[in-house]
């Protein structure tokens, strides 16, 4: 597929039409992004027709009922659109019977191309590159596992078959819980384990944990991505848009998804493949009747000779007999459910003085007391008679375990709670598991059995007093608090001037005294440090909500969750506007700014910072004005209001020398440097860049560190010290690949594929333009894209691939105007009228060289302006206007005299051809 035609189209008045014809050029889609690039020039023929500009992703959004997200994914080829919301694009688009079908067409093709493997739309690699990820979560395989048989075979049996649904719903009996289908999901995920070599994975959505929150589908969605390898920048912020790249992700895969503990179709829908090849084990307590294309395997209570055979199994008691009455009286107490067996074979396993029929006597005691149903109370009188011949510390631990609002525990965090030792808890610990009423899905992390959990929360609500539940969870949010801290301090050494001072627990707390450790703690324990922040808020624990807000929020940009930062820092600015706290106030509103800013929202973030801004004025808190200062300045630069910029990062850099904020102060120096470097100030924005990088290098700051040194390297890059720029570029990217900084690493490829182009190694710099686009599109960094697209349609352009040049130009065009970014707007703008210069086209290079010059005037950049001023004289030379085009050589040269150099970005534009260009003239007319 060619793209020469659509970026002609794009500024013909005669409404050329791109490719022959637009089914022709349907037909000749192999991949997403040509499909995608279709889709563009279809949209540009609609503003044709309509004599209108072309509709914009929200204007589309608007008139599909879709979100932007989801437009801006399928318009940008990084999700492939499904058939029926394509159908609806091209309605909306104006396409005719024909075209639908021959788009329609193409789209089949892409995915089956998928399938064969033959596209590579879905990350192959780990954030930090290595070996390709291929989970295996399932848990480990149950302990004396019986029965089943029927249901194992059926399952087994679709497995061979996974071309025809591709989903099973395992459903229990209505209200049934305990019996075992998510043992049955994990025995059967592991025998056909072989069967799905890329990978299993398995999710518990909570759906009837009491006092756990039920799993949203995005927060589902976000985990699923990053467990196959998709990095945190990359994942959108929406529903639709999360489960349509992970519909994308999965074709072609062949995957075992477990969704363990589902609520309602709904939870569960948005979570499914969009394409066989894959197995999804969805167990739940309802009949998931509202989910199409599903084989439903119910299970009922088990055949007495397996519930016989699970007891024996579990007791270990060489004497009992399987058809003893007793051994049948006690296995129909306990209902014939799994766990409840469990949980009573334990008891007299442990028991060995006790007979069947004094374990019998007692679950009938037992059962006889309870008000619940059937299954409830076989299981409630099995945990009933397991806790009471616990010793008085297990009760306890077993009691408070009900009160964690996280998702599991660890034996610190169990001290925590009994204010005991980590030793004494971790033994405590074995014990129950040892008595089948904790399990233990991975070595030192434990958890609890919904049911098994709501009966350890009933029983502190019994016999704990709501002083001592109340002391017992200030104990495990102390603990949290400060394990926190201290791994940030570790992990992040160069902010913790930033974050709050918090008290030290007095619990012991694990070590994380090296960085590896210190992330490891915090990338396990984020789950229950979520859902620490999310209940010490709404239960009054403020003081503790706003402490891990502030101290995770490096952690979480760090791993790309956006937006977990955006929900905490809203719950604390709700939580400190409730309290009168300014100072958190100003925290979370200069941290959601921040969020807005890596969202692209820029008139939220400007709203948040200015919020900030204010406040912080009124109460004096110097801290909080210099990093709204700094947003602001951030905010002015990428508008183009360079002005407004250096005025705001010169507050922000006065401030901070004066209170000794040196992170504060280099991220001042470092958008002067950039924002100086926009207005040709050179030589001002390497001494700011200078003094960044010392900063960078005094504090720790790696990822300061290669920012500065990207700064450097553009000014010796644009000063034509190209070796230079390289080893600038090499260490930044040294840096970027040892910290995991993927942001960095394409920045960095896209900057030395620009050193091996500015000296004539055209292969070199394709190679880095390729693979810094290939990270940008699956990061999802637009910036990044942009700045690829634009430098391959340069190169293509002067290896004479015009194609190839159009389609990337106006690729890089059709994204700069849906982000509202006039920079790039200009670099595609002035980029196609080199093309149409180069093909003769000299009055459509004429049109866009204009347009770049009115865009270059509207930024105040005078390196750009010089650009268009020589993109505009060689069109007039070329059109036999030579006044027309001294004018603008002699613009271009007085500009360049005025900056001090004899460059520009653009490697044709300097002082050397230019005045080559005007000797020419001169000897023309002579």
């Amino acid at each position: 597929m060619t793209g020469g035609g659509s970026a002609t189209a794009a500024g013909d008045p005669r409404g050329q039409e791109a490719v022959d014809t637009l089914v022709q050029d349907a037909a000749r889609v192999q991949t997403a992004q040509e499909l995608a690039q279709l889709l563009r020039a279809l949209r540009r023929r609609h503003a044709r027709r309509s004599r209108d500009s072309e509709l914009s992703y929200r204007e589309l959004a608007t008139r599909t009922g879709w979100s932007h997200g989801a437009i801006a994914e399928y318009l940008t080829g990084r999700t492939l659109p499904p058939t029926d919301r394509l159908d609806a694009l091209l309605r909306v688009l104006g396409a005719d019977a024909a075209e639908l079908g021959a788009v329609a067409t193409a789209r089949d093709r892409v995915e089956e191309s998928r399938r064969r493997g033959q596209a590579a739309e879905a990350p192959s690699e780990p954030v930090g590159g290595g070996l390709p990820q291929v989970p295996r979560q399932l848990p480990a395989v149950p302990p004396h596992f019986v029965g089943r048989a029927a249901e194992l075979a059926a399952l087994s049996e679709l497995a061979h078959r996974p071309s025809e649904a591709g989903m099973v719903v395992i459903s229990a009996v209505a209200g049934m819980a305990g019996i075992g289908k998510t043992a049955l999901a994990v025995q059967i995920g592991h025998r056909l384990a072989e069967r799905f070599p890329d990978g299993q994975l398995f999710v518990d959505l909570h759906g009837f944990t009491e006092g756990v929150a039920r799993v949203q589908p995005a927060q589902a969605l976000d985990r699923l991505l990053r467990d196959v390898g998709v990095p945190g920048e990359r994942i959108p912020s929406g529903l639709e848009e999360r489960a349509a790249l992970w519909r994308s992700v999965l074709a072609g895969r062949r995957m075992l998804v477990v969704l363990d503990n589902a609520a309602t179709e709904e939870q569960v829908q948005p979570l499914l493949p969009g394409a066989s090849g894959c197995l999804v084990l969805v167990t739940s307590r309802r009949r998931l009747t509202g989910l199409e294309s599903t084989h439903a395997v119910s299970l009922d209570m088990l055949p007495q000779a397996d519930a016989v055979t699970l007891f024996l199994r579990t007791a270990d008691r060489p004497e009992l007999i399987a058809d003893a009455p007793e051994v049948l009286e006690a296995v129909q107490l306990c209902g014939r459910l799994p766990l409840a067996i469990r949980i009573a074979a334990a008891r007299l396993k442990h028991r060995r003085v006790w007979t069947v029929s004094d374990l019998v006597s007692r679950l009938r005691e037992i059962a006889g007391l309870a008000t619940l149903d059937d299954g409830q109370r076989s299981i409630h009188a099995a945990l009933h008679l397991s806790y009471q011949h616990l010793s008085a510390s297990a009760q306890r631990l077993y009691r408070l375990l009900g009160l964690p609002p996280g998702p599991d525990v660890e034996a610190y965090a169990a001290a925590a709670l009994t204010a005991g030792t980590p030793d004494e808890a971790s033994r405590l610990l074995d014990g129950l598991v040892d008595d089948h009423m904790l399990q233990e899905p991975s070595p030192g992390r434990f958890q609890l059995h919904d049911l098994v959990r709501a009966h350890a929360a009933e029983l502190a609500a019994e016999r704990e007093t709501p002083a001592q539940r109340q002391a017992a969870l200030t104990r495990l949010l102390d603990h949290y608090r400060h394990t926190a801290a201290s791994a940030m301090t570790v992990a992040y050494p160069y902010e913790r001037h930033r974050r709050p001072t918090v008290a030290t627990a007095h619990t012991p707390a694990p070590d994380v005294d090296d960085p590896n450790g210190a992330q490891h703690w915090l990338d396990t324990e984020l789950p229950n440090l979520l859902a620490a922040v999310q209940h010490a808020a709404q239960h009054g624990w403020p003081e503790h909500a706003w402490h891990l807000a502030a101290t995770l929020d490096q952690h979480l940009l760090t791993r790309g969750r956006v937006r977990d930062m955006q929900t905490l820092h809203q719950q604390t600015l709700n939580l400190a506007r409730e309290l009168g706290n300014h100072r958190a106030e100003i925290d979370a509103l200069n941290g959601l700014g921040f969020v807005e800013r890596m969202l692209g929202h820029r008139d939220p973030a400007a709203d948040h910072h200015g919020q900030a801004l204010r406040i912080a004025c009124d109460i004096g808190d110097r801290p909080g004005e210099m990093q709204a200062l700094n947003g602001l300045g951030y905010i002015h630069r990428m508008r183009g209001r360079h002005e407004q910029a250096v005025d705001h990062y010169g507050q922000a850099l006065r401030i901070a020398r004066e209170i000794g904020d040196r992170s504060g102060e280099m991220q001042a120096l470092t958008g002067l440097g950039y924002t100086h470097f926009m207005l040709g100030h050179y030589e001002l924005a390497g001494d700011h860049h200078e003094q960044a990088l010392h900063i960078a290098q005094d504090i720790g700051d790696r990822v300061g560190e290669r920012i500065a040194l990207d700064g450097l390297g553009v000014l010796h890059r644009l000063a034509g010290r190209f070796e230079q720029a390289g080893d600038n570029y090499a260490r930044a990217l040294r840096i970027a690949r040892d910290i995991g900084d993927r942001v960095g690493e394409l920045r960095m490829l896209n900057s030395l594929g620009s050193v091996h182009w500015s000296l004539g190694r055209s292969e070199q710099a394709d190679d880095h333009y390729t693979r810094a686009l290939r990270i940008a599109q699956d990061i999802g960094d637009h910036v990044g894209a942009l700045y690829a697209l634009n430098s391959l349609g340069e190169l293509h352009l002067k290896l004479g691939r015009h194609s190839q040049a159009a389609g990337l130009y106006q690729q890089a065009l059709d994204l700069a105007r849906d982000l509202d970014s006039s920079n790039w707007q200009f670099e595609a703008v002035q980029g196609l009228g080199r093309l149409h210069h180069a093909t003769g086209h000299h009055n459509l290079a004429l049109e866009h060289h204009e347009q770049a010059l009115q865009l270059a005037t509207d930024l105040e950049q005078p390196d750009d302006l010089a650009r268009a001023h020589d993109g505009l004289a060689q069109a007039h030379r070329a059109l036999g206007q030579p006044d027309e085009a001294r004018r603008h050589w002699q613009d271009a040269l007085d500009i360049l005299a005025k900056l001090g150099t004899d460059h520009t970005e653009e490697l044709q534009t300097n002082a050397p051809n230019i005045r080559a260009h005007l000797a020419d003239l001169d000897r023309l007319l002579s």
